[in-house]
């Protein structure tokens, strides 16, 4: 039925939608016999569907209606939808109540009723079930853990146990002149996302999607309709003559105003301590006990040890292949002075296991370090959701060991559903196993989260170009090429994807177009023009003086496919064995990719290395 979207009054009386009694007046949902409260958002956006049944509606007209007030982000509507879905038990691969519309919106599919006139159905009312897990039976709390916890992960439970309340972590402030320090206020943000992402009675933003907001001067509100969250944690770290000052708060995005907050003190010394009582009181706040901190972080740690593992933290969030080379030194000095420290052994893992291949070390050297401190990690303390991506990590693109890998993403995500980039490899490693939709649904989930993160739109596009949707890829490689120019495999795959077949004379064009359009001597400009050389037949793109321009940390997967579309097959053969010697992160996708069909078995050795898949 095609209708404009209407701007009429929303519902106020109770009504049915699917299996559902709906309450406007008390933000409930009721159904056989029990009634769960949502966020007073979600209900206007559930009757804005209501009101608008079968109009397919686009994301911005929703935040033009529901919040013409407010700065929301059309990420921000993808996360309410999100959250509406997982409220009614709905699932956007087989939505029974809303249906995503690509590139138009989302449309209400599932059948509107009126209530009965006691407007709770044909089932008795009962107490609403509350966003505060301490209210809930001491004795259902382990097991309504596991429900929630292994079912976010898969998204196969058909109805939530319960609605949660969403979080953001906001990056804490570093009140000093010493920016020499400022690791700590960055390590204890990330502590406490951590600690707080392993209760099940909190979703918690993953880091990298509140870090935009880092030094923002926009407040609770905005930030919370941003988001999509409706409680902020901020906070400050102060260091003066020797003492640590920390200061807490969480705030309500609604109306701004402090729900709980904390204040504590220390020697610098006993930094841990503090990091240790903070994570305490914020998830006891959430869920009543301190069950869900795990081990490592009620432990003590020397001071030093400590220091150097907040110092690994900081340099390995910084994604490059330098800044892993400095963490590895500070994960390394943390783990000879505590041999116990398993989010140390965690951090040299992801270090070696993400960076192996441009830290200039051999791939066995750096796929065994990656394997060894990740299992170290999880034999202290199973439950460090990022040892057990690093070890998949490993499986996945190092050993291509299909099935530990798939074993190795799903504890990981059981342990902490919104990690981005646990999603993202997951997704990923669905995409190279041939399951594209699958990959893409854990894409997308990736994306809600973190909508900026150029991680996850290289990834869609990878994903998209590898289900022959050429538009949609340059959509994301473009993307991340706006977010990161100097990205060039992205670059690269932009140009690529362009081309629907082999075209050697117009990509060879096409890459003297784009070197020229490049000023200056950026790393960029370099690259383009090198590899427009090497097409050109000036350079060999295997030899050290191509390399120098700074390609050597170019997918050589990504040069191959190049070189091959442009014809210089027996190049692409050349970069495609060097691929093979370091286990290349994109050799997993060398047989789906369309720049590379043809490939002769004597030319493609992984192909007898990956047949266990």
């Amino acid at each position: 039925m095609d209708r404009e979207a209407s701007t009429e009054a929303t519902p106020s009386r109770p009504f049915r939608i699917g299996e559902w009694t709906v309450k406007p007046a008390t933000n409930s949902l009721i159904r056989n016999g029990e009634e769960v409260s949502i966020e007073p958002r979600l209900m206007r956006l559930l009757n804005y569907f209501v009101a608008n049944a079968e109009v397919v509606i686009s994301r911005e007209r929703i935040v033009s209606e529901i919040w013409p007030d407010q700065h929301v982000a059309e990420e921000g509507v993808a996360v309410a939808v999100y959250e509406l879905r997982k409220a009614l038990g709905d699932n956007a691969r087989d939505p029974r109540y809303i249906k995503t519309i690509r590139k138009a919106g989302f449309q209400l599919i599932a059948p509107i009723d009126e209530a009965d006139q006691s407007g709770e159905g044909s089932k008795p009312n009962v107490a609403p079930t509350t966003l505060k897990a301490r209210e809930l039976p001491r004795w259902l709390l382990p097991a309504l853990s596991v429900v929630l916890i292994i079912g976010f992960a898969n998204r196969f439970l058909s109805e939530p146990a319960s609605i949660v309340p969403t979080i953001a972590v906001m990056p804490f402030a570093y009140m000093a002149e010493d920016t020499e320090q400022t690791y700590f206020a960055a390590g204890l943000t990330e502590d406490l996302i951590n600690d707080l992402a392993l209760s099940s009675h909190v979703r918690v933003l993953p880091r990298r999607s509140v870090l935009r907001f880092a030094d923002s001067t926009q407040g609770p509100r905005e930030i919370g309709a941003e988001l999509g969250v409706s409680l902020c944690i901020e906070g400050a770290v102060q260091v003066v003559e020797g003492h640590v000052l920390v200061t807490v708060q969480i705030v309500d995005t609604q109306n701004e105003k402090h729900v709980w907050a904390g204040r504590y003190e220390k020697e610098i010394r006993d930094f841990f301590r503090i990091r240790k009582e903070v994570a305490f009181d914020l998830v006891r706040y959430f869920s009543g006990d301190t069950s869900d901190v795990s081990p490592a972080t009620a432990g003590n740690r020397s001071p030093d040890v400590y220091h150097s593992y907040l110092k690994g933290r900081y340099f390995l969030n910084k994604g490059t292949a330098q800044s892993a080379e400095k963490a590895i030194t500070y994960f390394t000095f943390a783990v000879r002075m505590d041999s116990d420290y398993a989010e140390a052994y965690a951090g040299l893992a992801e270090a070696y296991a993400f960076f192996g291949p441009n830290l200039h070390l051999p791939f066995e050297e750096s796929r065994q370090l990656a394997a060894a401190h990740a299992r170290k990690a999880l034999e202290l303390d199973p439950r460090i959701a990022d040892a057990h991506f690093a070890l998949a990590a490993t499986y996945f693109q190092r050993e291509w060991r299909w099935q530990e890998a798939g074993n190795a993403f799903r504890s990981g995500l059981a342990l902490h559903p919104t990690h981005v980039l646990g999603l993202t490899r997951y997704g990923l490693f669905l995409a190279a196993s041939g399951q594209l939709d699958q990959g893409l649904a854990q894409l997308r989930d990736a994306a809600y989260l973190d909508p900026l993160a150029i991680d996850v739109t290289f990834a869609l596009g990878l994903a998209h170009l590898l289900h022959n949707d050429r538009a949609t890829a340059r959509e994301f490689f473009a993307r991340t090429v706006e977010l990161e120019p100097e990205h060039m495999d992205a670059q690269l795959w932009l140009l690529l994807a362009k081309h629907e077949g082999p075209s050697a004379a117009q990509l060879v064009e096409d890459f003297k177009a784009h070197a020229l359009s490049f000023q200056g001597n950026s790393d960029v400009a370099l690259q383009f023009r090198a590899i427009h050389e090497a097409l050109e037949g000036l350079l060999d793109p295997t030899n050290s003086v191509f390399t120098d321009d700074g390609l050597e940390n170019v997918s050589q997967v990504t040069l191959a496919a190049v070189f091959y579309q442009a014809g210089h097959k027996e190049q692409a053969f050349s970069l495609l064995a060097r691929a093979f010697a370091a286990r290349d992160d994109l050799l997993v996708f060398a047989d789906l990719l369309p720049q590379l069909q043809g490939i002769p078995d004597e030319q493609a050795p992984w192909r007898t290395v990956q047949q266990n898949k």
